[in-house]
Formats: C-alpha cells, sequence, structure tokens
C-alpha cells in the first residue's frame, strides 16, 4: 500500500488502524460475549449508544438492544401505555378506559410521572414489552440502537423542557410537554438510506392512524386548529445556520407596544404645545387657576375624544394595558390566526390571551427552542396536529394534547405532547 500524501492522510491511518483493530472479528465476539454476560447494566445512557454504535453486530443484536434500553429510565416505560411511556402515541390506555378517571386523576396522568415501572440502576430487570412482536421496533436494522440514541439526545438535551408543569395562562390552567419517539413503518420501495420526505411520513402515518399523515404533511393553509399553542407555534421561524429562533407574533406585539407608546407620546407633545399656546391666551383674559384648569380638561377632551386611538394618557402604562388597548380597537398589525380558522369570533381577545406573560415564557422556554430542535436535528418536520382522542378526562380533569413532531432521519417520528390542563 502506497504512503500517506499529506500529513492528514497520515493523521486518519493512524486513528483508524487501532479502532479496525479494536473491531476485528475476535475482538467483537470477545466483546459481545462481555456485553450479554451483564456490563451492560452498568453503563449510562451515553455510553450505551457509543458502545452499540461501534458495529453493526452489536447494532443489530435484539437481545442487547433490549438490555440497553431496560437499562434507562425511559426504556422502562416503553410499550408500558403509562403516563411515561413515549411511544404511546395513540394513548391506548386512557382511550380504551382501562382506568377509570378516578384512577386516572390518582395516578396524575398530567401533574407527575408513571410510578409504577421504575428505573433502578443496574437492577437486570428486562423491559418484557420490548421483546414482543407488537413493539414496531426492526432490531435487525438497527432500529432499537437507533431508539436508544434518541432517547439519549433527548435526555441530554432537551429534558430540562419536559421536566416540569407551567402556567399556561392567567386563568388557572397549567401546561406541561411528555416526549414521544416512535419507529415509522418500512419504506416499502425506498432504499435503507434514502433520505425521509414528507411523502414518505405522509403515507407512514397514514398507515398507523386515518388521515394522521394527511394532517402531518399537510401545508398550514390546510391545517384548522386554533390554541394559543398553534399561534405562537406557526409563526416562529427557525435557522439552521445560526441556531436562532424568533416567533413573529411575540414581535410583532413587542413592536405593536413601541409604536403605540411613540405615537401616544406624541400626542401628549401636541397636546402640551397646543395648551402653552391656548394657557397664554387664557391668562391674557384673566382667567385664575380654577377656570385654566376647566379649560384645559376641555380642551384634552376635544383633542382626545373618549374612544381615541391611541390614548394619549395610556403612554406609560403596562404593556398589558396598552395590548388590551390595541386589540380592543382590532389595530393588532397581524392575523396570528390565518390559514388555522376564519371567522373566529373571539379574534381579539384570543390575541390579547395568547400575548399573557405565561404564554410568552412558554414560548420562550418551551416552543421556541423545541421547534429549532426538531428543525435543526431532523429529516423533515411536520404541521401541529389535534385529534378529540389525544384529550381525556372531563370536567376539571379535562387535559387536552397537541402532538408537535418531525420524522428522524432513521425514520422515527420524534417530538411532543403538549399538555394543557383545562379549567371550565
Amino acid at each position: 500500500m502506497a504512503g500517506p500524501r499529506t500529513r492528514g492522510e497520515a493523521k486518519r491511518r493512524r486513528h483508524a488502524a487501532p479502532a479496525a483493530a479494536a473491531t476485528g472479528p475476535g475482538q467483537v465476539e470477545r466483546l459481545y460475549e462481555a456485553l450479554d454476560s451483564g456490563v451492560l447494566w452498568f453503563l449510562g445512557v451515553q455510553d450505551l449508544v457509543r458502545l452499540l454504535g461501534t458495529c453493526s453486530l452489536l447494532r443489530n443484536d435484539r437481545n442487547l438492544s433490549v438490555v440497553a434500553l431496560s437499562n434507562t429510565a425511559a426504556g422502562v416505560h416503553l410499550m408500558q401505555h403509562c403516563a411515561s411511556d413515549w411511544m404511546d402515541v395513540s394513548l391506548q390506555e386512557q382511550q380504551e378506559g382501562v382506568v377509570s378517571a378516578a384512577e386516572r386523576v390518582a395516578a396524575s396522568f398530567f401533574w407527575s410521572e408513571c410510578t409504577e415501572h421504575r428505573h433502578l440502576a443496574r437492577n437486570h430487570e428486562l423491559n418484557r414489552r420490548l421483546l414482543e412482536d407488537t413493539t414496531r421496533l426492526d432490531y435487525a436494522r438497527g432500529q432499537g440502537a437507533q431508539l436508544l440514541s434518541l432517547i439519549g439526545q433527548m435526555e441530554k438535551r432537551h429534558m430540562l423542557l419536559f421536566s416540569g408543569v407551567s402556567a399556561a395562562n392567567p386563568f388557572g390552567e397549567f401546561c406541561r410537554a411528555r416526549p414521544v419517539i416512535l419507529p415509522l413503518p418500512k419504506r416499502p420501495s425506498a432504499a435503507l438510506t434514502a433520505p425521509w420526505t414528507l411523502g414518505d411520513a405522509r403515507v407512514a402515518l397514514n398507515s398507523l392512524w386515518d388521515r394522521f399523515g394527511d394532517d402531518f404533511a399537510g401545508s398550514t393553509a390546510e391545517y384548522v386548529h386554533v390554541s394559543e399553542l398553534g399561534v405562537h407555534w406557526e409563526n416562529i421561524a427557525t435557522s439552521k445556520r445560526d441556531g436562532k429562533e424568533k416567533c413573529q407574533f411575540c414581535d410583532v406585539a413587542t413592536e405593536a407596544i413601541r409604536e403605540y407608546r411613540s405615537e401616544a407620546r406624541a400626542l401628549q407633545d401636541e397636546f402640551a404645545r397646543a395648551l402653552r399656546t391656548k394657557q397664554k391666551a387664557w391668562r391674557a383674559e384673566g382667567l385664575d387657576d380654577d377656570e385654566i384648569h376647566e379649560r384645559r380638561s376641555e380642551l384634552k377632551a376635544e383633542m382626545f375624544p373618549e374612544d381615541s386611538y391611541p390614548d394619549a394618557n395610556a403612554a406609560d402604562s403596562i404593556a398589558d394595558d396598552i395590548l388590551a388597548h390595541i386589540c380592543e380597537h382590532d389595530r393588532f398589525p397581524m392575523d396570528p390566526f390565518d390559514g388555522m380558522a376564519s371567522g373566529l369570533e373571539r379574534k381579539n381577545d384570543d390575541i390579547f390571551n395568547a400575548l399573557s406573560q405565561e404564554c410568552k415564557a412558554l414560548c420562550q422556554t418551551l416552543y421556541k427552542p423545541f421547534k429549532q430542535m426538531l428543525a435543526t436535528n431532523s429529516a423533515v418536520c411536520g404541521q401541529r396536529i389535534h385529534r378529540a382522542w389525544m384529550d381525556t378526562g372531563e370536567g376539571d380533569g379535562l387535559v387536552r394534547r397537541e402532538l408537535i413532531a418531525a420524522v428522524s432521519a432513521s425514520g422515527f417520528l420524534v417530538g411532543a405532547y403538549v399538555m394543557r390542563a383545562i379549567q371550565d
């Protein structure tokens, strides 16, 4: 073999040689025996991901994948149809009424994680549901290792987004998110290495639930579900280049408040100039202070009628008061519901509510970073989805869910259920 032509090539060969030796046939067999004997139970998620990624023999082994998944905090819940099952997109247990409404409240399907299945480090207990044929996991194609890798990414980068419950709005409703990771059916006519397309995602999801893929792959104009999440989500722009994201809805609101204040202060200045001119004339007429004050009030009422816009008196008001005035007069500069619904009866009220401090905080801490994550790390991103069967409970126990997700390069639906505890 010819020697290296450049220092870079020489460096690559030096690093490649030990790796090749370490994964030779004999070494791989001995490594497999060690892993199969129980070493996996003593490793963390990231180490498990790196180890199974060493070679295809380990990556495509069903037993090793099941052990590795069972040794993660998320893996013990997979296929259990519990509150912490990230693969339970269809919410099977809640739909089928396996548990009563009272039991769901007691189990805190919204407020907390599952307590029935617990991950105890190194307890050597397999999640046997992962051995069943209904898992949809094709271990021979490495989907067990791919699922493990996605769990590792979710836990490492994004669990802070899902770790708590946040106020959703000023009306006593709360919001939280639960991860979703689901292997999609194998594409019948595409090569394993072919990139996933929106059309592939449509077909795969339609095969799981009727028209689910149509909702996922549909254009914004075809989507009609209106929600406070949707008002922000549909208006968030992401960038793979600089990793930054911004919500046009929030930005337009900030700019509208700034312009309102600017116009209101300009009116105040105009009134002050007119008042100075009038005061000179009034004093020349010999009016006393009480009469001048009365004339001042009359001048102000003349220049600024009660329903005038903007209200000059609101120049220094808090942002919420200014925003309320903007919405009351139908002056919000954009229609954030465009493409979601038409003829919304409470459009201006909904705009104001969606820009409450709680909603904007959720946009900043959950919606924007999660949408950026999906855009950066996924093959294709889809539309927000809501179906009636996603909502569970009734009355004060009603939980409304919307799915925000994308398809990974390895063919998994990856995202989150955004859940809201609705108060009637």
